[in-house]
């Protein structure tokens, strides 16, 4: 049975105010930077609001993964996940390395498939952040190693992603 829009926020609100890597609903066994498992839950259909869990939290994405019927998860079906993200990119330097003064890391849902991400530079020349359940690329453009380590936030206007 498909779920309304509506539903799929109201679950955003309730299942996804937070994800921290050190808080109990990441998983422990699971590193950042391994592929994450997600079970579909529920899709509009492609290109449209999918919901997806993965480590017990639940995440509403672009559905990038039902357009071809013949290798599309169905609804139960648990995969490897690769997140794309698709960034704000309105955002100044000021704004993304001062909005994090409590180093978090993780999503926060904005509604939809749009999500603050909250971060640490794990490397330059490609900037690359961890964001607990993906790690996101070009953030910034920078070669300064002085970045690594920093913490930063942003937005990402629509998390989507593919099967594995």
């Amino acid at each position: 049975m498909p779920i309304s829009l509506s539903a799929v926020r109201l679950l955003i609100a309730r299942h996804i105010d937070w994800l921290d890597p050190h808080d109990d609903h990441a998983s422990p066994t699971r590193q950042a930077h391994d592929m994450p498992l997600a079970t579909l839950i529920s899709t509009q259909g492609p290109y449209l609001e999918a919901l997806l869990e993965i480590d017990g939290v639940r995440y509403c994405v672009l559905d990038e993964f039902s357009v071809c019927a013949d290798t599309a998860p169905k609804t139960g079906d648990t995969f490897e996940f690769r997140f794309c993200a698709e960034l704000a990119g309105d955002e100044s330097w000021d704004a993304q390395f001062s909005g994090n003064p409590d180093q978090r890391i993780g999503l926060q849902s904005l509604g939809g498939w749009a999500y603050r991400a909250f971060g640490k530079v794990l490397s330059v020349s490609p900037v690359i952040v961890e964001c607990g359940v993906l790690q996101v690329e070009d953030v910034v453009c920078s070669n300064d190693p002085a970045l690594i380590g920093e913490y930063l936030s942003f937005t990402l206007t629509r998390l989507g992603g593919y099967p594995d």
